[in-house]
């Protein structure tokens, strides 16, 4: 019972976070963790992870600070 309520928690948590932006109609970009944020993926210098996340997700993508923000890394966006 303890596993299955387990595997329910850790389900819901996955689904919250990669499915988070959609619901609120926000760009995409890296899955926040709950109450956290993206906070614990600034460990590296902030613009290296910008340009990382920039490849990755395009020209504008939010990230989640603890709040949603939408990050524009280009003018003609």
């Amino acid at each position: 019972m303890i596993l299955l309520l387990l595997g329910l928690l850790i389900a819901g948590l996955l689904c919250y976070s990669c499915f988070i932006n959609r619901i609120r109609g926000l760009p995409p970009g890296p899955p926040p963790l709950p109450l956290l944020g993206n906070f614990l993926q600034f460990k590296t210098d902030l613009d290296k992870k910008f340009f990382e996340w920039k490849r990755w997700y395009g020209k504008a993508f939010t990230v989640w600070m603890p709040h949603p923000t939408v990050i524009i890394t280009d003018c003609k966006v």
